[in-house]
């Protein structure tokens, strides 16, 4: 185990915990270009993506944070909240992109999500996602929200085919971090877009300078992409 990388993982995780009541509050630009609807990982909410605020704010994005909990319930449950926050939002502003930004099981919710071919969205962008399930989830057989989320269990679960499988990954953008202990099995994607990250960790991939930076190449890419159902 790579302990430094571990240590620095949590300590960076618990400072972005304690900088949360400091955080700055995300309001809509006054030219928005797109909307960032954040979907966080089991335990965390939309904080979690505050070092992102400021800059995206600053970059003409508006930064929604759907209410899904603590991000608790099962993965079709989740999605299905987020596909109500999208059509709302495509039902009074119809012509205004919408980009999903996720973290762990969000990624898994964001993913089944696009699977319903949303109108206004253009895709999504995920980071330490566990695409293949996560072996380390087979430690917590007594938490469901943990052990759904193993290799072949009800999170990683498919309903919707290999055909729609394979349009919504071409509008998936997956950062990886360079080493996940929560994640063992990596978060390569086959067939969607896939972006190394120069750090190692779970959690503190989000806030690394240079994520940043490929977070906002990621939008300025899919809303030129257009959305990904256009009718």
């Amino acid at each position: 185990m790579r302990i430094r990388d571990v240590l620095a993982d949590y300590l960076w995780f618990a400072r972005n915990v304690i900088a949360t009541p400091r955080a700055h509050v995300p309001t809509r630009p006054d030219d928005t270009r797109a909307t960032i609807l954040t979907l966080p990982g089991i335990l965390e909410d939309g904080s979690y993506f505050q070092s992102t605020f400021e800059p995206l704010e600053k970059s003409g994005y508006d930064i929604v944070q759907p209410d899904l909990g603590r991000m608790l319930a099962p993965v079709p449950e989740l999605a299905q909240k987020v596909l109500a926050d999208i059509r709302e939002r495509y039902a009074q502003e119809p012509d205004l992109p919408i980009i999903l930004l996720a973290h762990s099981k969000g990624s898994l919710v964001g993913r089944a999500a696009l699977a319903g071919l949303p109108h206004g969205v253009h895709g999504l962008i995920a980071i330490a996602a566990p695409w293949s399930g996560s072996s380390m989830a087979k430690l917590f057989p007594a938490v469901t929200a943990l052990s759904s989320m193993a290799p072949a269990g009800p999170a990683i679960h498919q309903p919707w085919g290999p055909q729609r499988e394979r349009v919504i990954r071409k509008r998936i953008y997956s950062l990886s971090p360079t080493w996940d202990l929560h994640i063992p099995e990596g978060s390569l994607l086959e067939g969607a877009t896939n972006i190394p990250l120069d750090v190692a960790g779970h959690f503190r991939g989000i806030g690394a300078p240079h994520t940043l930076d490929v977070v906002l190449t990621c939008i300025e890419d899919l809303i030129e992409r257009g959305p990904i159902r256009a009718t």
